[in-house]
Parts: C-alpha cells; sequence; structure tokens
C-alpha cells in the first residue's frame, strides 16, 4: 500500500494506474480517500474507473476532501500556486454522484467554521447545501 501511495502522488502517476494491482478493495479505498485528501481529482477519477466500489464505510472521499481542503496546488518541487480547479471538479463529482450530507460531515464542516473560517466559506461556495448551523444548535439536547 505504501509503495502504491507513493506511486501515486508521483506526477507520472497516470502511468502507474494500468500496471498496478487494485484488486485489493480496501487498500484501494484508501488510496482513492488519499486522494480526495490531497485534492487530485484527475488522478482520483482515473482510478476511480477501475474500483469497483462496494464497501461504502471504507470509501468516503467526502469526508476527505472536507478534510484536506485547500485551494493550494504544488506546481513541482517546493512550489505552490492558488488553483481551485480540483476542488470545483470534486464539488461536481459529489453533486453529481449524490454524496449525502452525514452526521461525521457535518461535525467536521462545524469543526471548520470554527477553525477555519476562510476555507468553511470556500467549500461552502463550492457545496452549498454543506452550510452547518450554529455550533450550539448542533450540540444542544432537548430533555423532556
Amino acid at each position: 500500500m505504501e509503495a502504491k501511495q507513493v506511486l501515486l502522488s508521483q506526477r507520472s502517476a497516470t502511468l502507474w494506474l494500468d500496471i498496478l494491482d487494485f484488486d485489493d478493495h480496501p487498500t484501494s479505498y484508501m488510496a482513492l480517500n488519499q486522494l480526495a485528501y490531497d485534492g487530485k481529482f484527475e488522478l482520483f477519477n482515473a482510478l476511480k474507473s477501475k474500483i469497483d466500489v462496494k464497501d461504502k464505510a471504507l470509501f468516503d472521499p467526502l469526508y476527505f476532501f472536507l478534510l484536506g481542503y485547500s485551494e493550494l496546488t504544488t506546481t513541482g518541487g517546493n512550489s505552490f500556486a492558488f488553483d481551485d480547479t480540483d476542488n470545483a471538479l470534486f464539488a461536481s463529482y459529489f453533486k453529481e454522484n449524490g454524496y449525502e450530507f452525514l452526521p461525521h460531515h457535518q461535525r467536521l464542516m462545524l469543526e471548520k467554521k470554527l477553525n477555519q473560517q476562510p476555507y468553511f466559506e470556500k467549500i461552502t461556495t463550492l457545496l452549498p447545501k454543506f452550510e452547518v448551523s450554529k455550533p450550539e444548535d448542533f450540540f444542544s439536547i432537548s430533555c423532556k
């Protein structure tokens, strides 16, 4: 798995997709989740086309996308640039595939709202239905 992840992190990763075996589903799901975390849509999409996703519990690219969201991309070497292209592609993918906004996604977005407000705002611009209410409302308990 570590060797696959190293190969998938290289610029030449698409060359390895046809050579590597992705039949080990838990390992493949981890690779897909990592690509979502890294915001590498084209590679994510290419790898996903080679994997028959059966276990939705292990495959949660939305969670990992939200967790790793950044508008910075590497441009080679140690250089970074602002580029939201892959984020927009992921947002379209989640919309087109009907991803649900589950409680663990809501908790993560609340954390972003409290600790990473600029990223929270950018995510909700891309995915408006993922707006969350005030944290007090989400964690409040009503006893009768």
